[in-house]
């Protein structure tokens, strides 16, 4: 069993006299997410998601021998059934990888469709299957891969709508993906997102439309999604919420369910599939497998820290075995993320066991789809990305909350539970909800340690250098809101909102505009604008800003257009961030500059800064040989890093300034870091 919180695999007996208790906890590498057992040499195969790779155990001496690099957010990895090749998935390059077992070397990548997840192989070596985790379009995908050519090709994942408006949806958050008995249906559990309800739909939201826990099957021989023949769990059985893993025994299909906490079982014919039974788990079960010879099935529950162990023949559960020696997190921020990834209605997060808060917010980050919430108020709201939401400073698109504990009413709201303050709680922006309940608070200590990676899949080339010229170019403007260490100027005290020209007039939550989404992270965080309707960074500053007041862009090109886009999708996590939410470090500062580049120039040059301590107040100002000041190229927070600001040769009036000799001077939290002279040719 993985355990991502702790960058280790747990090792646990199946037979004998130490059946069921744990041998060993082996540390790996940071946020391990799936293992699989190679089938004759000895060796189990772990990816580290923030790690980019692939760990290789040697089963026997539980210890690690080797080490692949792979892609950016690597997650699934599974052999084939001869044990000759391994299917590697990469989530945030979007790409998976084809690696022989006998060398340990890539033979094969190749791009898929966006945030590739779990494989299924079939039996002869020859196919594979890799799902897709978040899917913004009408439709989703199936990547199949034929190994002999190295080839892929999709299979279209279409939406579901019944006579009933209540059943239905978008296909969404499918990870874990197993071939049924037979091979000829693949099973894909996952929760359909319903975002065709609400009130200007006609159907306003509640707590039994929102989202659907389903088992989509597809038919592999003929490459056929068999939606009509998608099985809705809660409505044909008991209420379940994020069915994520699936595996079979016995005429039985066990699927694991990652929001309820439970196991649900199932005849194992899909298209006259029905509830046999519903077995309790842990905390946040997020695997399953079913022993090959023994009546046994054993439940990876992420958040408990321990296996559940299932008697496949008598369908109960026989034992509980813990998976590591000490525990990583603090207690507070454990729970709150236990209570964050729950639709348990026992612990208030629910009305009925079907949602919750990472129902939309997919492992603690977003789904990629917008929805309906005329009813409470809103328009249409796309789910933010909540990392580094204890640091960047309001909440939701129109800075409407203030604090975690305000998301209080999105439970009461959207989930239809209690809540966790009797009563409601007070209303948002107004007296502290913080404090009124553990239970939330404890969701915010949860919420406040979620961040981005400090890079990006994108590297930094020439075009994104001439990109950031271009972002902090104030005729431009893009930096005059995307400022700060989180590129944005979203804080809790003024709760600056602009208007960008994408409301709807009849949006009249958003008639003082939006508040500014942070950029960090934003290569993951499409599509963008509160609407969902920018498919592409570029859309943004072309479809979506006609009258330019999301940026001065009508008179930049195509090309540079690009650029900025190229640009935002490097920014990665700030490397010195401060406490969350408001407390700033303490840090020593200081910087270089280089030489301007062209020099001697007539109308453009750049300059290239690094500031070496953690994020600090830049500014850079050109001063003739007077020592006149001419212009202020830039005077901000800057992140720890190399950065490009760019001089047009204008001066602060506009106006191009004379040929001659003009000075950069660079100053880091007010101290001096040098100069650079610079020529100018007219």
């Amino acid at each position: 069993m993985v355990n991502p919180d702790h960058g280790s695999v747990s090792v646990i007996a199946t037979q004998g006299g130490s059946a069921n208790t744990l041998l060993a906890e082996i540390p790996v590498a940071p946020e391990p997410w799936t293992v699989d057992l190679h089938p004759f040499n000895g060796e189990a195969w772990v990816t580290s998601l923030t790690g980019d790779g692939v760990w290789i155990l040697d089963a026997a001496s539980r210890t690690v021998i080797d080490s692949i690099s792979v892609g950016f957010d690597t997650f699934g990895v599974a052999f084939n059934p001869q044990g000759t090749t391994a299917l590697v998935t990469a989530t945030g390059s979007d790409e998976i990888f084809l690696i022989d077992v006998g060398t340990r070397t890539l033979t094969k990548t190749l791009p898929v469709y966006r945030r590739p997840r779990g494989v299924a192989w079939r039996g002869d070596g020859e196919r594979a299957w890799v799902s897709h985790l978040l899917m913004p379009e009408f439709f989703g995908r199936l990547t199949t891969v034929f190994t002999s050519t190295s080839t892929t090709s999709e299979i279209l994942v279409n939406q579901v709508f019944d006579a009933n408006p209540d059943i239905g949806g978008y296909p969404s958050q499918i990870q874990n993906i197993t071939l049924a008995p037979g091979g000829i249906n693949l099973w894909m559990p996952s929760n359909m997102l319903h975002t065709s309800n609400g009130s200007m739909f006609g159907n306003p939201l509640s707590p039994t439309n929102v989202s659907h826990a389903i088992i989509r099957p597809v038919d592999v021989v003929t490459s056929t999604d068999l939606n009509f023949n998608t099985y809705f769990m809660s409505e044909s059985g008991t209420d379940v919420g994020g069915p994520i893993a699936v595996d079979f025994k016995s005429g039985k299909a066990y699927v694991a369910n990652l929001h309820s906490d439970n196991v649900t079982i199932l005849t194992d014919a899909i298209l006259i599939a029905s509830e046999v039974g519903v077995l309790p788990a842990g905390r946040a079960p997020i695997g399953i497998v079913t022993h090959p010879s023994l009546n046994r099935a054993y439940v990876a529950n992420w958040l408990t820290r321990d296996v559940t162990v299932i008697n496949t023949s008598t369908d109960t559960v026989l034992t509980t075995v813990s998976t590591v020696s000490t525990e990583v997190l603090p207690p507070q921020v454990l729970n709150g993320k236990i209570l964050f990834f729950t639709s348990s209605s026992a612990d208030s997060m629910s009305l009925n066991d079907r949602t919750a808060c990472a129902t939309c917010h997919t492992f603690a980050t977003h789904d990629s789809r917008p929805w309906d919430l005329s009813q409470f108020g809103k328009g249409i709201r796309a789910t933010p990305d909540i990392r580094g939401i204890g640091f960047t400073g309001a909440h939701d698109w129109t800075a409407d909350k203030d604090e975690m504990q305000d998301h209080n009413f999105g439970i009461l709201d959207f989930a239809g539970g209690p809540g966790l303050i009797p009563g409601g709680g007070n209303p948002p922006l107004g007296t502290p909800n913080k404090g009124l309940s553990q239970g939330l608070d404890d969701i915010g200590s949860f919420m406040a340690t979620l961040t981005h990676r400090t890079d990006t899949p994108f590297a930094q080339t020439a075009n994104s250098d001439s990109g950031e010229v271009l972002f902090n170019d104030p005729t431009v403007g893009c930096a005059t809101c995307h400022s700060g260490p989180f590129f944005t100027d979203s804080n809790l005290t003024t709760f600056v909102k602009h208007d960008v020209g994408t409301r709807d007039t009849t949006d009249a939550d958003a008639a003082a505009g939006f508040d500014t989404p942070s950029l960090v992270g934003a290569w993951d965080g499409g599509p963008y604008l509160h609407h969902a309707l920018a498919t592409t960074l570029q859309a943004v500053m072309t479809t979506f800003n006609p009258n330019d007041l999301h940026g001065v862009t009508s008179t930049l090109s195509a090309a540079q257009i690009d650029m900025i886009a190229e640009y935002i999708q490097t920014i990665g996590w700030p490397d010195s961030t401060g406490t969350p939410v408001d407390v700033p470090l303490v840090a020593q500062s200081y910087g270089t500059l280089e030489a301007a580049y062209p020099n001697p120039f007539h109308d453009n040059t750049s300059l290239r800064f690094a500031v070496e301590g953690g994020t600090s107040n830049v500014r850079i100002d050109v001063y003739d040989v007077t020592g006149r000041r001419v212009r202020t190229l830039i005077d901000r927070p800057m992140t720890r890093g190399t950065h490009i600001v760019g001089w047009d040769s204008r001066g602060d009036d506009g106006q191009r300034v004379s040929s001659g000799v003009y000075f950069a001077r660079y100053e880091v939290d007010g101290g001096s870091q040098g100069s650079k002279k610079m020529v100018v040719l007219r």
